[in-house]
């Protein structure tokens, strides 16, 4: 049982946990998805201790129950006073452990009252979701007031208390609603407000409602503008490392898309591949997180000593509660006022809360069939979208300086395979070696997907059908991959003074004058500033 508590504890995600449920004890009306109407009526309840079983033993599980150590190291590294985070910033991420605490009453209830997952008891799925909506708001508090040089907004006490008593509303909405209100598993949250009464016959009846759908798309749209407001950090404080930090998050805003995705097509069993995904990217979110908060606290000043109590009296003070540096913030002048900014957001989850919902009516015939092309590109587009117009361009570090990787369209400083093959033989080298690690994970992604989703290892020599999914999979990746042209011929030039240096010469191969090519590419590419190219491997 601690087990599999423990699983839904460390499920870091964007969006509430959810779970793909093939049977359920009674029998329950549904109107569309015919796969799961079959499933739902053979099957006896299951009871607290096998509610979540399944998530301790499968590839999800694992990956949720991984996902907490590196989540509690960021949250570790990110408070370190140095670097000089809006307090309100530390206490939202902080607060996320409350949300995801609220999954594991709430998944219980769900499956041992009704036998359907956490996805499909709306009233419980709001509430729980409502939480992270929360947390979102905290962030953009704290960023967006500490950017006004307003040192007492980027703490203030009233947001603590608002989200402590929004805390306290999701307790008593968890406890009352089963034995107090009755509450059925189908009963949408807030009483469905909002609700036209349009499709209700012929929608499956796990559909989201519409206050459930605004809580979703208003946490999408507050994690991307906080997303933002960490590159304008970065920008106004002239700590670059915060960049990172923007770009540790987009793994999270992933996984969020990954249970929009799954809720468009209404909890579909056959797209549980969409569960293993999230439990996936909320694990590498997380990594890399823990990745940029640590890479924030080193560059600010952090080291061993920092971890290592004085006393027991003075256990870590470098790490605790702090007030923001405003001397340290450049302030914005042009911010969007905050009632222009809520309207807008409001307007915009409100708005696609009401397009989702009954304008999946007319796709019904999609969104009722397990699409996994279609949901990967959601899954895919989305993400891509976002860290192609709000995050700044990466930068591979040499060990000497750093050279920042060109735009992923392409322009007039791109990498290009003429700037690899400057480097001759090594060159090529390290670029075949390149692609053949990049592609060599394509397959077995695409086989693990297939088996997810499928229940079974695909069978390539017999199955035609089976076949078919795993190359279709293949293919929505390659074209993904497109975008990621420029980052692999960053890689092969990174690589190749390594190549040169362990195979081309050890196999008196000829060599090449590695300082001497960069300073050729620094010459004719602008979005080089490396001085000296330093073997990134050494």
């Amino acid at each position: 049982m601690l087990r599999t508590a423990l699983a839904l504890v460390l499920a870091r995600s964007t969006h509430a946990f959810v779970t793909p449920v093939p049977r359920v004890q009674r029998a329950v009306k549904l109107h569309a998805v015919p796969e799961t109407i079959t499933a739902l009526q053979h099957v006896d309840l299951p009871t607290t201790l096998t509610a979540f079983a399944d998530q301790g033993g499968n590839l999800a599980g694992k990956f949720f129950m991984g996902s907490l150590p590196p989540y509690v190291l960021f949250l570790y590294f990110l408070n370190y006073e140095k670097n000089n985070a809006p307090p309100l910033v530390r206490f939202g991420f902080a607060y996320l452990l409350l949300f995801v605490l609220a999954t594991i009453p709430t998944g219980i209830i769900s499956k041992t009252t009704w036998g359907v997952s956490l996805a499909d008891a709306d009233w419980l799925h709001g509430g729980a979701e409502a939480l992270l909506t929360v947390t979102n708001i905290m962030l953009l508090l704290g960023f967006r007031n500490a950017l006004k040089n307003d040192a007492d907004g980027s703490d203030a006490e009233w947001a603590r208390l608002a989200s402590a008593a929004c805390a306290i509303a999701a307790t008593i909405l968890i406890a009352t609603g089963v034995p107090l209100f009755h509450f059925e598993a189908h009963e949408p949250f807030l009483g469905g407000l909002g609700a036209l009464g349009i499709g209700q016959d012929i929608e499956p009846v796990n559909a989201l409602s519409i206050p459930t759908w605004i809580v979703h798309f208003s946490s999408v749209c507050e994690f991307i503008l906080a997303m933002k407001l960490a590159t304008v950090y970065a920008k106004q404080t002239g700590d670059e490392k915060w960049n990172g930090v923007a770009w540790g998050m987009l793994p999270s805003h992933a996984s969020g898309v990954c249970a929009c995705t799954y809720h468009l097509f209404y909890n579909q069993a056959a797209l549980s591949w969409l569960v293993t995904a999230q439990a996936g990217l909320t694990f590498l979110g997380n990594t890399t997180l823990f990745i940029a908060a640590l890479r924030l606290a080193l560059a600010n000043g952090w080291t061993l000593q920092d971890a290592i109590p004085k006393s027991l009296d003075d256990v870590n003070p470098t790490t605790g509660d702090y007030k923001l540096d405003i001397q340290r913030v450049e302030p914005v002048q042009d911010l969007t006022p905050d009632l222009v900014l809520t309207g807008e957001i409001v307007a915009v989850a409100v708005g696609a809360a009401y397009l989702t919902k009954y304008g999946s009516l007319v796709a019904l015939p999609i969104l009722t069939q397990p699409n996994s092309i279609l949901a990967a590109l959601i899954l895919i587009a989305v993400p891509a979208t976002v860290a192609y117009t709000i995050l700044p361009r990466p930068a591979f570090a040499s060990g000497v300086g750093e050279f920042s990787l060109p735009s992923f369209g392409g322009g007039e400083n791109a990498i290009t395979y003429d700037d690899v093959k400057k480097f001759g033989v090594s060159g090529t080298i390290a670029y075949v070696l390149t692609e053949l690690a990049f592609w060599a994970v394509a397959f077995p992604v695409a086989a693990a997907l297939f088996t997810q989703a499928n229940g079974h290892a695909p069978d390539l020599f017999n199955s035609g059908e089976d076949r078919a999914a795993v190359i279709a999979s293949i293919f929505v990746g390659a074209n993904v991959a497109r975008l990621a042209v420029p980052l692999r011929f960053g890689v092969a030039l990174a690589a190749a003074p390594w190549v040169d240096e362990n195979i081309v010469q050890r196999f008196g191969g000829d060599s090449v004058d590695v300082e001497a090519v960069v300073e050729e590419v620094v010459e004719e590419e602008k979005g080089f500033s490396l001085p000296k190219f330093k073997n990134p491997f050494e």
